[in-house]
């Protein structure tokens, strides 16, 4: 007879849960033959009191099989889950006309396996995911070109604007430079005139008057030179 290949598995018990097995069989059928890793997101969107402590067995059957087995976490599923009676703890609960009623306070044992995927599908699942890289780093390359297209294209329209603009620059630096000039001549113009002023009544300028022209004379002066950078720079 042909022998079988059994697949490495690992498995984790609970025993003695506090809640029946009938509510433990209802989570269990969500995720039997399930992906590992799909069945713990089934188990924690899962809105029954039984799932908690059932997440946390299968996290715990995985980990066995990967301390003891060395097996992948990704390349596990759910081979069987099931869950047995336990013992049940009987309380009393008092009535009317000094009666009781017994309250029974079921608990199982719930054990879970983990098995590792046929051939089969571990060579789909591995195609998958290497579709899914390919794909991803497909986006990331088309993303990275989109950028450096948009950056060169940038990059070319501030060029362009500054070839448009080039001239008007130059103008308005030719028009700023036009202007100070004739402010200059106005202020030489004008001293011209104090000093005639001054030599037909005989009087000499107080000092405040020599002071004043001074500080204007050397503002104007700086206000030259930084013009005259500020157009070298733009010409450069």
């Amino acid at each position: 007879m042909p022998t079988e290949l059994i697949s490495p598995s690992a498995h984790a018990v609970l025993k003695h849960a506090r809640f029946s097995a009938y509510k433990a069989r209802e989570v269990l059928g969500q995720i039997k033959g399930m992906h590992a890793t799909r069945a713990l997101a089934v188990l924690e969107a899962t809105d029954r009191a039984a799932a908690i402590p059932i997440s946390k067995l299968l996290s715990s059957a995985l980990a066995n099989a990967q301390a003891n087995e060395n097996l992948d976490k990704e390349e596990m599923y759910v081979s069987t889950c099931f869950a047995d009676e336990a013992t049940t703890m009987k309380r009393w609960r008092p009535r009317a006309r000094g009666r009781a009623t017994r309250i029974r306070k079921r608990t199982c044992h719930i054990t879970i396996v983990v098995s590792r995927l046929p051939e089969e599908d571990l060579a789909r699942l591995r195609s998958k995911k290497a579709a899914e890289a390919t794909s991803r780093r497909e986006k990331r390359v088309a993303s990275t070109r989109k950028a450096r297209v948009e950056n060169s294209q940038t990059s070319n329209d501030v060029k362009e604007k500054e070839i448009k603009d080039g001239p008007e620059m130059s103008d308005e630096s030719t028009t700023r430079n036009e202007a100070a000039e004739k402010i200059a001549i106005d202020l030489e113009l004008e001293h011209d005139d104090n000093l005639a002023e001054v030599e037909e009544s005989n009087e000499s300028p107080s000092k405040e008057e020599s002071a004043y022209r001074s500080e204007a004379s050397e503002k104007l002066a700086i206000d030259l030179e930084i013009e005259e950078e500020a157009n070298s720079g733009d010409e450069e």
